[in-house]
């Protein structure tokens, strides 16, 4: 059947070295409909909003090709040419394009329609490590809320403690709807005088009005996990031989690597979520210097492969 295709090929003889290629063949044929793809995805929007939607078309060769489709949508209605209109009813619905020539292949979209105020992010199921920069995001089309605080519940709602400190993010400040927070293992909570740890797979974030009243309040309505980073050792610097760790020399950061690892880069940055150093690492090279002396507190050491990352803690004194 025609398209792309990729495959592996040994090449081996009497005489040379046994070799292995990665090839992609591509074979010619007919263009046909192989996927649809509609933008933009997963959107807001108050009651009585339009968006124009876009439906793309892709063949089996990876390249966009013309094809004939039908919208339809849930939750208010939409034209031949893809302009949806939000009905009246809030909540989650569906834009969907399907494809006039086979009707299995087909995309859709979420539209969330939402009067007063929602929380966007974080969703369902997400998982966060201490360390990550979470995005908080919010929408609001009430014109009177013009300060909102962040809360975080590690219980599924029994308590709450503030994300952004005594202070307000305000309609004019850059982080309005999308705030980044560099999520912690414990926060300080003002209201009981005690620290509540945050590490928890029942995590839930809410954003309210700054002043007092519930205008404006809104949470994220499903649950998220927050873990601790994966910490290697640090006594004893790669004593297992197989694992990365990262040591405290005269306030100093030093990092160990196997002779196996995978790791592209590291960086190291401070819980307010500022890149202090990086490092460009190579199999060739265990051992490096990543900063000079640093101030007493904690630091999280990122290394980055192509597809994860790995945290270490380090503690300066």
């Amino acid at each position: 059947e025609s398209g792309i295709y990729k495959t592996t090929v040994n090449v081996s003889g009497v005489g040379i070295a046994e070799a292995t290629y990665d090839v992609t063949m591509k074979i010619d044929g007919q263009r046909r409909l192989k996927s649809l793809s509609v933008t933009p995805h997963d959107v807001a929007a108050s009651v009585g909003d339009t968006i124009a939607f876009k439906s793309t078309g892709v063949d089996q060769f990876g390249e966009s090709i013309e094809t004939p489709f039908l919208w339809s949508a849930t939750g208010g209605s939409i034209s031949d040419s893809g302009v949806f209109i939000a009905g009246d009813a809030t909540g989650n619905y569906t834009v969907t394009a399907q494809s006039l020539a086979d009707n299995s292949i087909k995309d859709l979209v979420t539209v969330t329609i939402y009067t007063g105020f929602v929380v966007l992010a974080p969703k369902q199921g997400m998982r966060f490590a201490v360390g990550d920069t979470m995005h908080i995001k919010w929408i609001s089309d009430i014109g009177e809320l013009q300060g909102v605080i962040i809360e975080i519940s590690p219980d599924n709602g029994k308590k709450w403690v503030l994300v952004n400190g005594k202070g307000a993010v305000t309609r004019d400040d850059s982080s309005w709807g999308n705030y980044p927070w560099i999520v912690a293992n414990s926060l300080y909570d003002d209201a009981t005088g005690t620290t509540v740890s945050l590490v928890s797979d029942h995590c839930l974030v809410r954003v309210r009005n700054y002043t007092a009243g519930a205008l404006g309040m809104a949470k994220c309505d499903s649950l998220f996990t927050i873990t601790e980073p994966l910490i290697a050792k640090t006594k004893n610097i790669n004593d297992d031989g197989r694992r990365p760790a990262v040591y405290v020399k005269h306030g100093q950061l030093e990092l160990s690597l196997p002779a196996s690892q995978t790791f592209l880069e590291a960086r190291v940055i401070d819980l307010k979520g500022k890149c202090i150093a990086q490092a460009a690492l190579n199999s060739r090279q265990q051992r490096y210097k990543l900063t000079n002396s640093l101030a007493p507190g904690t630091y999280i050491v990122r290394l980055h492969t192509t597809a994860s990352a790995l945290f270490i803690r380090a503690v300066v004194k």
